[in-house]
């Protein structure tokens, strides 16, 4: 009797033993998770303090930041109506390009050409009110408060106001022929009004085309196997691409301090 019972614990022993070990291998790939996400989390820890330290402003940059979002609210107050006095045809027409290189830094996307003879709009200055409202919005919202992503955006917006580009000259369109295209230009003159200075300090005569030859890329379809309409297409926009980037270039190689 009593080795029946010493065989009867033993089996009980090791299906328990049996049991506990498929209990491990079952609950492994959720301890594995566990521990992964564990792992993930400090690690992003880490990293958010790492960048928390990278973007965080010294005395100096707090102190700038802390001057600039006055100045620029105070400065769209009154540049749209200096704008206003300060550019028109007239005044753009009399200056001309000088010796020394302008010396300001203007990069942007797209500039619009006007025609000879119209009035320019200070839609840059204009805009600068609503983006400056949405930095201010940004900092209180920001848990770290204001960083060095701030800052720039503050220095790129006071730019913006202070130094506002203008084209003035004539501008064709590209256009498409099947498999090759007539070039867009733009000929005319671009000048840099400062709103801080009050007039215009830099001009630069501009002549550029687009490149002689573009590469682009055209999907195909089972209904137009050789991308006819979707050539053109993409073409027409690599096109237009092309000569806005020729056209920042330009402008930012040949202005000239103004005299």
């Amino acid at each position: 009797m009593d080795d029946i019972e010493a065989f009867a614990r033993a089996n009980r022993r090791k299906r328990g033993i049996r049991f506990a070990i498929l209990g491990l291998i079952c609950a492994a790939p959720f301890l594995w998770v566990g521990y992964s996400c564990q792992k993930t989390r400090a690690q992003n820890a880490k990293w958010r303090e790492e960048e928390r330290a990278r973007n965080a402003l010294t005395q100096e940059e707090q102190a700038e930041l802390d001057r600039l979002l006055p100045e620029i609210a105070k400065m769209t107050q009154s540049a749209a109506k200096a704008f206003a006095e300060d550019v028109t045809p007239a005044k753009l027409a009399a200056a001309v390009p000088g010796e020394g290189r302008c010396g300001r830094e203007v990069d942007r996307y797209d500039y619009p050409v006007l025609k000879p003879g119209e009035q320019p709009q200070p839609s840059d200055i204009k805009s600068v009110a609503a983006n400056l409202a949405e930095l201010e919005e940004q900092i209180k919202r920001d848990d770290d408060g204001a960083t060095k992503y701030h800052l720039d955006r503050a220095r790129s917006l006071m730019r913006s106001i202070d130094d506002t580009v203008i084209v003035v000259g004539e501008r064709t369109e590209p256009v498409v022929l099947g498999d090759s295209f007539i070039p867009g230009q733009v000929r005319g003159t671009a000048y840099v009004y400062s709103a801080r200075d009050r007039k215009i300090v830099c001009a630069g005569d501009i002549d550029v085309q687009n490149s002689a030859e573009i590469a682009f890329e055209y999907t195909t379809t089972r209904y137009d196997v050789i991308g006819a309409g979707n050539k053109g297409a993409a073409a027409q926009s690599k096109l237009a691409v092309d000569l806005r980037e020729r056209l920042a270039k330009a402008i930012k190689s040949e202005l000239r301090q103004a005299r």
